[in-house]
């Protein structure tokens, strides 16, 4: 089913709004850290290819023993690369984290400006009162006029 052939009943759903939730800010992914990873990965590559490398080819002789070692270099490069593209997962995860956080307070910022756009919009009805009033300046006004205007955005 596509979006756009959803049923309008399955459209409002009783979620909670996004005023309500808020999204945990992840921890700062320090230099360290990534260094860290770097070398945990060239570690286990190398152990890896170590490994597989001297204890796994011990009694082979000739073609075997190239054809073993060139297989433990593709088994150790093949889990460096992996490794790689778990650290590119998580860091693809922690960018589209920040996205929907930034989303997240972008719309609960939108919510509080429309609340207090709600609750300062003078009432129509007393308006001409209000610029009767001798205090009420036109400069005044026109901050008044220009928040309006800011809330209404």
């Amino acid at each position: 089913m596509t979006d756009h052939a959803r049923p309008a009943a399955a459209s409002t759903s009783s979620a909670p709004t996004s005023a309500s939730v808020s999204l945990k800010r992840l921890p700062e992914l320090t230099r360290t850290a990534m260094w860290w990873t770097a070398i945990v990965i060239a570690v286990l590559t190398a152990g890896a290819v170590t490994l597989l490398w001297w204890p796994a080819t011990a009694g082979l002789t000739g073609a075997d023993l190239v054809k073993a070692r060139l297989d433990a270099l593709k088994i150790g490069l093949s889990i460096g690369v992996g490794s790689g593209g778990v650290v590119a997962l998580y860091l693809a995860w922690r960018r589209q984290h920040s996205t929907e956080a930034d989303l997240d307070n972008r719309e609960r910022a939108l919510a509080h400006q429309q609340d207090v756009a709600a609750i300062t919009q003078p009432d129509p009805r007393t308006m001409p009162h209000i610029e009767q009033m001798p205090w009420v300046k036109s400069g005044l006004r026109q901050k008044h006029a220009e928040l309006l205007m800011i809330a209404a955005e």
